[in-house]
């Protein structure tokens, strides 16, 4: 009981006006897969326990769920508190179907990681609440029988792209460099990186264009047409698959390939690694996805809702959210976090890697924009187009998305 009672404090704490009790809150979101579902419930219940208030939790799927909660908002009514991509916070901020936190998140702000998804316009619209970063696997054994030392680990581009082609070189069904084809919502992750570490910005200054045919658009695609030319070209299940059976010496991939891997009895041995960068001694940005959690504008309980939010992401809650989804990543800086002794070389190279990746552009077009950003680079990867008009044309296609939202 006594520990209700500092949890409640710690909400009311944090809250301007304190929120109210005993009222009911409806909070939509995607987690419905046994592993991960019955913490959902934990910790709904355990906010009902602290601040006596009564949580209704509503599933979403993800090939549905962003139809039902633009539905659900555009008629007024919908959840009080809802889980939404970090891609979508945008989208429904600029739609004005979303609570404004900025005066509502006092004390969280220092706590919590990657708030820059969660941030429309310089106000704040979304809390992070479980963040997903990416890393580069290395397959040790090809590295070994391509003449590498065993301590080698590749760390910029030169690096990876010369041990990528002695890989490829090694026999017919073995591939250097596992590069995404053109598949939607992915393609774009695998590129971005490269161009962030190359220094390039995706907007201009006042978000009118996108700066894709510049130096560091040209350097990044032309890189990633290197890698791609010395390893194999293929959707991101089947490249894992490719490496998971030791016929791919590189992957760019998340947590879900180290529980896939430690999973099967591998005939090799591998390990992750930060993003590489261009020059020796600089930093490879990776790119990071994320969960976010937002309070519908027409909650009739936002002192609620805005308690909630606090409760999942405090540090003891955090902590059994991620152990349950198997993330490396906390989202709060101060949770206390714990995992097999075996893999705890793995999740710190996580970890150091979150603080350099970021997070895809905040703009509400953002899905229109990234579908032309993969065809622009669909056309290069396939020889339709060199790699500056790919970036040329990417850049002409998105312009007017964004004059038109510059109106605004």
């Amino acid at each position: 009981m006594r520990f209700g009672f500092a949890i409640l404090a710690l909400i009311v704490a944090g809250c301007a006006s304190g929120p109210k009790t005993n009222v009911p809150l409806v909070w939509w979101q995607f987690w419905t897969n046994p592993e991960v579902r019955p913490v959902i419930t934990q910790l709904a219940s355990s906010f009902e326990t602290a601040t006596q208030n009564k949580v209704e939790l509503g599933d979403l799927t993800w090939s549905d769920g962003h139809e039902k909660i633009a539905i659900a908002l555009s008629t007024g009514g919908g959840p009080d508190v809802i889980e939404l991509g970090s891609d979508w916070v945008a989208e429904f901020a600029a739609s004005g179907r979303l609570l404004d936190l900025t005066d509502q998140l006092g004390g969280l702000r220092d706590s919590l990681l990657m708030w820059e998804p969660g941030i429309y316009r310089d106000r704040m619209y979304a809390v992070p609440w479980m963040l997903r970063t990416r890393m580069l696997f290395c397959n040790r054994t090809l590295l070994d029988s391509a003449g590498y030392p065993a301590d080698f680990v590749p760390t910029t581009w030169s690096e990876l792209l010369e041990a990528s082609r002695r890989i490829d070189k090694l026999g017919e069904d073995v591939y250097g460099f596992g590069s995404n084809s053109a598949e939607r919502h992915r393609l774009y992750k695998k590129y971005l990186p490269f161009f962030w570490s190359a220094g390039g910005e995706v907007f201009n200054a006042n978000a009118t264009q996108t700066q894709f045919g510049t130096i560091a658009g040209r350097a990044s695609l032309d890189f990633y047409l290197l890698l791609s030319a010395n390893g194999i070209v293929e959707t991101q299940s089947r490249i894992e698959e490719y490496f998971a059976g030791g016929k791919v010496g590189f992957v760019i991939s998340g947590e879900w390939l180290v529980g896939k891997l430690n999973r099967a009895e591998l005939p090799f041995e591998y390990f992750v690694t930060v993003m590489p960068s261009v020059e020796p001694g600089g930093t490879g940005i990776s790119f990071a996805g994320g969960e976010y959690l937002v309070v519908n504008q027409s909650s009739q309980n936002p002192g609620a809702a805005v308690a909630l939010l606090r409760h999942l992401t405090m540090p003891e809650n955090d902590r059994l959210f991620t152990t349950a989804t198997g993330s490396y990543t906390p989202v709060n800086r101060f949770t206390a976090f714990t995992t097999d002794s075996a893999l705890a070389t793995t999740a710190a190279v996580f970890q150091r890697q979150i603080g350099d990746s970021r997070s895809t552009p905040v703009h509400p077009a953002w899905v229109a924009i990234e579908e032309i950003l993969e065809r622009g680079i669909e056309q290069a990867l396939y020889n339709k187009m060199s790699s500056q008009e790919a970036l040329d044309m990417i850049d002409r296609e998105t312009a007017p998305i964004l004059q038109k939202y510059a109106r605004r």
